[in-house]
């Protein structure tokens, strides 16, 4: 079972978790990795691959939506809404409500999480589904800045 990587974040700013994903998949990429990012619709995939090139001046992190028609290793970070079954992506960036399908395909699946009330509570349901299949569970309190 894969690793299950909870990010509370510490204050509740506009895109902080479409923030956090840009750090983390700039880590992600200068590791040497590679990463799938899921997004619940086409308009915040474009919005993170907008910020994927904005977000930090002085480095480039190689990206792209997911496109089926291409090959799935085109790019490092590859971001969209369903990712390809047996992807071989190093880790699953979860910016979904839900668990994600799939998600055992993954050695590592990332979730970040607002400091809302509401998105606690959907996170300890999400942690409580992975707890349940026996997936190893790290909780981490970020800085969003």
């Amino acid at each position: 079972m894969p690793q299950i990587d909870f990010y509370l974040l510490d204050q509740q700013v506009k895109d902080g978790r479409l923030r956090a994903s840009c750090r983390l998949c700039k880590k992600i990429h200068t590791l040497g990795h590679t990463a799938f990012v899921q997004t619940p619709d086409l308009e915040q995939a474009k919005t993170l691959d907008d910020m994927l090139w904005t977000f930090d001046q002085s480095s480039f992190v190689p990206h792209g939506l997911y496109d089926p028609g291409r090959n799935k290793t085109a790019f490092p970070i590859v971001i969209g809404q369903q990712p390809p079954s047996n992807s071989g992506y190093n880790v699953l960036i979860s910016l979904l409500d839900t668990v994600p399908e799939h998600y055992e395909e993954y050695p590592r699946v990332v979730e970040f999480v607002d400091c809302t009330p509401q998105d606690r509570a959907q996170a300890r349901e999400r942690y409580r589904l992975y707890r349940d299949r026996d997936c190893i569970l790290e909780t981490h309190e970020i800085n969003i800045f």
